[in-house]
């Protein structure tokens, strides 16, 4: 009778193979690579380990997360699957302590879940306490920047209020947005992390600024970037850029936030794909007449607008401009003043490289809840399709199109 064949004795491309299966968890992956290395079993899980769990760095504002991080970027195999680092912008005020311990006491925890709340928080306090030490921080981003260099990748940078699965978010409180005490920063910490790209010559293909944070977060920092953004390489080198809008009850948000974003597209001459949204958690649609015209001179091949409200000859000015150029084109939930026919026609005449197009939660009836076209016959033919349905529908009421130029009244 045959003996059986040990694992470390099979090929090793069956070895990978195995160690690629998606049902093996981090555990799984982690005793693996406590094999032996002579067989490779210890390269193919550490390989594999690194691609799950290591593509994506989510740091937090404190020493040990960002002390992690340069010894995973100096790690043979972690360090080049790293393609996205995203550096938390949720702040706390210490000074602000007594009263959280307050509002914790009111959501009425156990005891035990109470003391642990309390004790990560106060861990908080003592780690983010790095934040006020921008050498320091500097110092360690340039350590891992540095090292990530080498590699001659592309990266991703990002600054979000969402902490989970960040280096170290097990030691500390995670943000409870909307709290006393809590608030975000979203440019400065973007900043702290171009400035260490630009330092280190790192290669950045995309920014994301995701803020989906509640309402009522306090949004706080720069008002408009700074001027050392000017003379950034990675701004300028950037091909795609997502950028999350609060709306926050207590933030002027055309002079605040608006401001920073019509700079950073300034600055992003050679954007290429460009998304922008206002925050999942608002009713309100925000008005994108302010950053219609930077985005008008960028030149971009596709163009993502989310819970964004425009006015129609604004729109269509952007798309004459842009039209050239789009290929891909995708308006989700956003409110139209004016007639969506003149849009459509815009569409039809100036966008002729478009071959994706993407139109959802339109208050119309007659272009219902989503329509999606792919291929640029697609597109001209749902275009078309889209005009006629309007002129049925218009017909059926005994209503007829006026005459240009038309007013902005809503179809």
């Amino acid at each position: 009778m045959d003996s059986p064949v040990s694992f470390s004795s099979l090929p090793p491309e069956l070895v990978a193979k195995i160690c690629s299966d998606t049902a093996l968890d981090a555990k799984d992956l982690m005793a693996l690579r406590l094999t032996s290395k002579v067989q490779g079993i210890h390269t193919s899980a550490t390989k594999v380990f690194a691609e799950r769990y290591f593509t994506d760095i989510l740091l937090l504002w404190n020493k040990y997360s960002l002390e992690t991080f340069v010894q995973i970027s100096q790690h043979p195999i972690f360090g080049p699957s790293i393609r996205k680092i995203q550096l938390s912008c949720a702040r706390y005020e210490e000074n602000d302590f007594g009263e959280s311990v307050q509002e914790l006491i009111a959501q009425g925890h156990a005891r035990c879940e109470f003391m642990q709340k309390i004790q990560l928080l106060s861990q908080r306090c003592d780690h983010d306490h790095e934040q006020f030490d921008p050498d320091r921080v500097n110092d360690l981003l340039d350590q891992a920047f540095g090292l990530l260099a080498l590699s001659h990748n592309s990266f991703t940078l990002a600054a979000s209020a969402n902490e989970e699965n960040s280096l170290g978010r097990s030691k500390v409180l995670g943000p409870q947005m909307g709290s006393k005490g809590w608030w975000a920063d979203p440019y400065a910490a973007l900043e702290y992390l171009l400035l260490a790209a630009d330092r280190s010559s790192l290669k950045i293909q995309k920014i994301e600024i995701d803020v989906e944070a509640d309402s009522s977060c306090e949004l706080d920092g720069h008002s408009f970037v700074s001027n050392q953004w000017e003379d950034l390489e990675p701004l300028r080198s950037i091909e795609e850029l997502t950028i999350d809008l609060w709306v926050t009850p207590a933030l002027n948000i055309y002079e605040h936030d608006f401001g920073m974003v019509q700079s950073l597209l300034t600055l992003a001459v050679n954007l290429k794909t460009l998304h922008i949204r206002s925050n999942i958690f608002s009713n309100e649609h925000l008005d994108f007449g302010l950053l219609a015209e930077p985005v008008s001179r960028l030149p971009l091949e596709e163009l993502h607008l989310t819970s964004l409200e425009m006015d129609r000859k604004i729109m269509t000015d952007m798309l004459k401009s842009l039209g050239p150029r789009l290929r891909r084109l995708k308006l989700s939930n956003c409110e139209i003043s004016g007639s969506w026919q003149q849009i459509l026609l815009c569409i039809q005449q100036h966008a002729l490289q478009l071959d994706i197009l993407q139109i959802s939660g339109t208050r119309r009836l007659w272009m219902g809840k989503f329509k999606l076209y792919q291929g640029a016959e697609r597109v001209r033919r749902g275009v078309a399709r889209l005009l006629k349905v309007r002129e049925d529908v218009l017909q059926d009421l005994d209503l007829y199109p006026q005459p240009e130029p038309q007013s902005d009244i809503e179809d």
